[in-house]
This record gives C-alpha cells, structure tokens and sequence, in this order.
C-alpha cells in the first residue's frame, strides 16, 4: 500500500524540463535544491580566441505545476559583484521559472579572478602614517596579471554581454528573460541588441539606486533612440547605466577589489 501511495505520488509530479546544457558540478556556494552551478568556456578576447577563461553560472529548475518555458537571467552590478549566492531570493521571487545566474568574467566565482588583494592592502594602510599608495598597489596588480598571462582589453561590457548570449545557447533555452542591477542594466541592454531573440521583451533593468524596476524594451526595426546599443531608453531614472570599467573594478565589489578593464566607449 505504501508503495503504491509513493508511486501515485511520484507519478503525479509535474515534470521537470531541463535545459540542454544544464551544468552538474557543485555550486561554492549554499543555493536550494535543484540548482547545479558550472562553467561556460569562453575566449578571453573574441577578436583573438586563443586564450580561454571560464565564466561561473548556476541554474535553478523549477517545480512549479504552471511552470514558464523562458526562465529568468540574473547578473549582479559592481563591476565585479557575484551572482549566484542570490539564488535563494532569486528562486523565490520567480517560482513558476527556471532562474539562471550569471558571473561577470574577472569575478570571485569565474576563472580567472581579478581580485587584486594589493589594493585591499594598500586601502587599509591608508589608515596609517605615512598612507599607502593605492595606485602603485593597482599597478603591482596590473603587473601581477600580466605576467599570469591576463589580458584585461578582454574584460568590459561587450564580451560580458557576449558571454550571457553564450551561455543562452549553450543551455538550450529559446528565450530566457533579462534582469539586470546597477552596472549590469548596461549587460542586459547590450544583449537585448546583440540577441533580439532570445530577450522576452526586452530587460527588466533596476538602476543603481535600486528603488524602481524599469523595463528597456528591444528596438523597433529602424529605429535608433541613442541607449546603449539602441536598445531603447530607460525611463525615470538618469543613473541605470554605470560607466564601463572591468568586472575587477571598485573596492567595493563582491569580487573584491580589483583592476579597471579596457574600457569600450
């Protein structure tokens, strides 16, 4: 009797459809259950792809009866915050979608990670007498980078954007929905234009106060309203797009502070 019960029960479960190139590695971490973290490869510089680093992602599969076939894509701001230890908010937020999270190239959870523990250093001694010299601590990183073989022209806003089409395709979802805070309204933007697509309706997109949820809508054939990537205008707020430094960028990233990328203005 029990068996049946648990076969009655198990059997009357809604499915559970998981993308094509679902990762299955331990996520660094706590998430919910049923999230699997991994990495997508990618070349550092898409104009010279020799060179390959991994981006750090993690995915969420619903459960829900009235489950949604376009999941939602969430990167955090910075330059440099993580991603995925939100998925527990992320998922509850969104329980009738797949949630899917995005690391910024450069960040804690990407490989190779700009993190440039010499400013940290040199941010603390300025507490001392004679203060430290942050900026020639951020030339030691620059230098420390490059000797591992880092090239920085690879980490801005363009190939960021490049890697969120990537992973979109690599894991199999038609269309997914675009959800961007702070510097990664200007990511989101730059997908809607780059993979039309795959953006249901363009990006959600919450400016760096963080108090309005507006919506950037994907551009009308012929038309160009001067957004990055003319990808429309955000409305009511002036501050949604954050100049492009690299995601090693600011002493106040969950990545830790880190080095500018090139810039791509």
């Amino acid at each position: 009797m029990i068996i049946r019960v648990v076969l009655a029960l198990a059997l009357s479960a809604p499915p559970v459809m998981t993308p094509a190139g679902a990762p299955q590695s331990p996520c660094p971490v706590p998430v919910p259950a049923r999230t699997s973290c991994g990495f997508l490869e990618v070349p550092e510089r898409r104009d010279a792809p020799e060179r390959k680093i991994k981006v750090g992602y993690a995915v969420h599969l619903s459960t829900a009866a009235d489950r949604e076939p376009d999941p939602v894509v969430y990167m955090s701001g910075g330059p440099g915050s993580a991603s995925m230890q939100l998925m527990g908010f992320l998922s509850q937020m969104f329980p009738d979608r797949d949630v899917v999270t995005v690391e910024q190239r450069g960040s804690r959870y990407s490989q190779p990670s700009l993190a440039c523990p010499e400013t940290a250093q040199a941010l603390l001694g300025r507490l001392r007498q004679p203060p430290a010299d942050v900026g020639a601590a951020a030339n030691r990183c620059r230098e420390r980078l490059a000797e591992q073989g880092v090239d920085l022209r690879g980490y801005n806003t363009k190939e960021i954007a490049a890697d969120v089409v990537a992973l979109r395709q690599k894991l199999g979802y038609a269309s997914w929905n675009l959800f961007g805070v702070s510097y990664s309204t200007r990511v989101m933007t730059e997908v809607a234009a780059a993979d039309p697509e795959g953006a249901v309706g363009g990006a959600r997109l919450v400016p760096a106060g963080g108090r309005r949820l507006v919506r950037r809508r994907r551009p009308e054939p012929g038309r160009h309203d001067g957004a990055a990537g003319g990808a429309g205008a955000v409305r009511g707020h002036a501050g949604a797009a954050q100049p492009d430094a690299g995601p090693g960028a600011g002493a106040g990233s969950a990545g830790g502070p880190g080095v500018h990328g090139a810039d791509d203005r």
